[in-house]
This record gives C-alpha cells, sequence and structure tokens, in this order.
C-alpha cells in the first residue's frame, strides 16, 4: 500500500518543574516555574491554587481557604497581592492541555510549595534625619497595625551616587526608634532603608529615605615634604601627615601616600606613585634639575571624614654631573700653518660652561673660553697632531667644576 501516517492521541502533561515563590513588599508573593518536562501536547492554562497553612491536598480546604489563579500556557510566573502577613500557605500549580478526552481535563500531577509571607504591609513611618559633614541622626515612628510587636530595627546606607545597590553597611537598633551613622563622607547623597524585625527571619516592608551630608568643614594638607638626601638623578624624602592624636582626627587611619612630581615649571604631566610607608626615594631622575614635588594621603572613607588637600608644593633640585662629551668636532685647514677647530654644545651641559679646552699632545693647551670654536697658528708643515676638545662646567653647588670627556 501507499505510506499513511497518524498521530497518537494527546496525553496528561508531567507535572510543572522548580515551584518556587518570592516575597515582595507589601505581603505580595511571586510565583515562578518551569513548564514540564513532557508536554504531551500543547499547554493551555497553569492553574495556581493557594490555601492558608500546610497541607498537602487542596482538597481537603474549604473553598473559603482556597484562592484559585488561571495562567496562560506560555506565561510561568504570575503574583498574588494582599496575602495575610506573617502566614504560612501551601501552594500548588498544573499544567492543562489544550484538548479533552472524553470531556476530561488532561491535567498534570500538581507541582507543591510551602509559602511563608515574611513581609507586612506595614513599614516603618515618617522618617526624618539631622544631617551634618560626617554623621547623621535618623529617626521614624514605629509601624502601625501590626500583629507582632517589634523586636528590633535594621537600618540599611547606601551611597546613592556610586552604588545604590549595594549597602555599605547596616545596624540593628533595638529599644530605639533612631540612630546615628557616624564616618559619612562630606558632600555624598545617602540613601536609608529601614524595616522592623518582628522574628526570625521576618520583617516589615521597608521605607526609604535620603539626604546629603554637608560640605566639609575641615580641610587640612600634610607638611611639605623633607629632603633626607639627593644625588643627580634621586631624591630621598620624608614626610609627615596629619595624625589620630586630635580629636578630629582620632578616626583618620593612612591607608597610603600619594607622591607626585615633574620638572618645575614643566607643562607636562604629573608622575605619580603610591607609598605605604612615610619615605620615599624618586629615582631615574635628570641631573641638575628642579622638581616640584607634591604629597597627598590616602585616608580610609569608611573612618575619616576630613578631605586632604595636597601638601605646600617643593622645589627641589638635582646634583649636576659632569658635562656629556662633546659632539661633532669637526678641523678645517685654511694653510700649512693654521688649522681651524670647531664643536657642538654638549648635549647634556648640567651646569653651565665656564670655558671651553683644547689640548694637544706633545705641545700646548688652548683656552678659547665660551667659543665654540678656534683657530691655531703656527703648526708645522705637512705634521700628524691628535687633540682633545673639553668643556669646563660650573655648577651651583659648592661652586664645584667638572670637565666633559
Amino acid at each position: 500500500s501507499n505510506l499513511q501516517s497518524f498521530r497518537t492521541l494527546t496525553d496528561a502533561p508531567s507535572q510543572p518543574q522548580k515551584f518556587r515563590y518570592k516575597n515582595l513588599q507589601n505581603t505580595s508573593i511571586r510565583f515562578l516555574w518551569d513548564p514540564p518536562l513532557n508536554l504531551n501536547g500543547v499547554i493551555a492554562k497553569y492553574i495556581i491554587t493557594l490555601a492558608e497553612g500546610r497541607s498537602i491536598n487542596p482538597h481537603t480546604h474549604s473553598n473559603k481557604s482556597l484562592t484559585v489563579l488561571s495562567v496562560d500556557g506560555k506565561i510561568s510566573t504570575t503574583t498574588l497581592t494582599n496575602l495575610t502577613e506573617l502566614t504560612l500557605y501551601s501552594a500548588w500549580t498544573v499544567a492543562v492541555n489544550v484538548r479533552e478526552i472524553d470531556g476530561k481535563k488532561l491535567t498534570s500531577p500538581p507541582s507543591r510549595v510551602e509559602v511563608f509571607v515574611t513581609q507586612t504591609r506595614s513599614a516603618p513611618r515618617a522618617v526624618r534625619s539631622n544631617v551634618s559633614d560626617a554623621s547623621a541622626l535618623i529617626m521614624w515612628k514605629t509601624p502601625l497595625n501590626l500583629s507582632r510587636p517589634v523586636m528590633s530595627y535594621r537600618v540599611s546606607y547606601y551611597n546613592a551616587s556610586s552604588n545604590p545597590s549595594k549597602p555599605i553597611n547596616y545596624e540593628y537598633v533595638s529599644g530605639s526608634n533612631s540612630v546615628t551613622l557616624f564616618y559619612l563622607r562630606p558632600s555624598t547623597n545617602y540613601k536609608i532603608e529601614i524595616k522592623a524585625v518582628v522574628g526570625k527571619n521576618l520583617f516589615t516592608s521597608s521605607v526609604y529615605h535620603s539626604f546629603t551630608t554637608s560640605p566639609a568643614t575641615t580641610s587640612q594638607s600634610c607638611k611639605t615634604p623633607t629632603v633626607k638626601e639627593k644625588s643627580s638623578s634621586s631624591i630621598h624624602l620624608s614626610f609627615s601627615c596629619p595624625s589620630g592624636d586630635t580629636p578630629q582626627l582620632r578616626d583618620c587611619h593612612i591607608k597610603r601616600y600619594f607622591i607626585k612630581y615633574r620638572p618645575y615649571n614643566s607643562s607636562s604631566s604629573f608622575i605619580g606613585i603610591q607609598l605605604l610607608s612615610s619615605m620615599s626615594q624618586l629615582d631615574n631622575l635628570i641631573p641638575f634639575t628642579s622638581y616640584e614635588i607634591l604629597l597627598t594621603p590616602d585616608y580610609d572613607p569608611l573612618y575619616c571624614n576630613i578631605i586632604f588637600a595636597p601638601s605646600p608644593s617643593l622645589v627641589v633640585k638635582t646634583d649636576p654631573v659632569g658635562p656629556t662629551a662633546l659632539k661633532n668636532i669637526r678641523e678645517k685647514t685654511t694653510n700649512a700653518r693654521d688649522v681651524v677647530i670647531e664643536w657642538d654644545v654638549p648635549k647634556y651641559v648640567n651646569g653651565t660652561v665656564e670655558r671651553y679646552r683644547v689640548y694637544l699632545f706633545n705641545s700646548k693647551t688652548y683656552l678659547p673660553f665660551t667659543s665654540t670654536s678656534i683657530r691655531i697658528r703656527e703648526l708645522k708643515p705637512f705634521t700628524r697632531y691628535t687633540y682633545i676638545v673639553q668643556a669646563l662646567v660650573e655648577h651651583e653647588r659648592d661652586n664645584g667644576r667638572k670637565l666633559s670627556p
């Protein structure tokens, strides 16, 4: 015969997978689930049944205690609102196929989960704050219409500008409707979340409050760094910054120091290094060059509310070294007895050229002062001469003089 085909009848789907819930604000619950592993057809809808108390079978409850909700088969989440606060529920969900057999719905076995509503409709109220540059007094009133007494309050605070979703810290407050938050940063926007604790892992709904701390009233800086030693290529510094020996600074703990430096009167960017101690050595510097040096401490923002300005700038000049060798030395002969010798200024003078020296071996020394050329006369015709040219450099330190190679 020709090829023939047929399709078996639909059957009941398997039970929905991973039936679960999430507590929301104001005694609301969000249910979530995954579709059945075996659909055995097309899911028409899901039926959610909710009953107060702990129960295995929803049919053992009276109709008054049951809540039944139908959800489209393409959706795998739904939210129930206005539940009884701090109450245990049992919940079931079943999947229903589109088709029926002999008028009977093709319904999956139920998936069950126990639900405890951990929130209340009530929340702390009338929140207000009294704010300074480094602290804030937060006050509130007790929630209304609670079925359980308040054990304590949980107060969380966030930096609303940098990370509004992750709390900086939280505190539990017992026996009071106020708390003082310390170690805040000046001119910073904070968000506060307050909720009452009414049992183990049981909270009321949250109330939120925002405030901005006032600008810092105190600004300090480190002392100007002190030069311990220096050479032609390095400067060894020591420095001191305000410490916790005064009431304003008792909570200021230095984490590290920042040293910035650059050639003095330069338009180039500062070079920065981080230090963990109060001494530093700047290396690989240019000889006989003035450097501008600034110091800034870094304090832990959780423990210090003072803004620190950079220290007064320090200008230090590295020591000189001898000048580099002269380059591009050349001769011009004009006749059999005269020669003109010329040269370029050293690439790095490292001081001030006092004069140049031209020495003819087995002859004599000529001092053309600061000119970069000299005419030597009365030489012997057809004679080979060997000579060197050096720069004599004067520098400021100890009136010293150095010769180039």
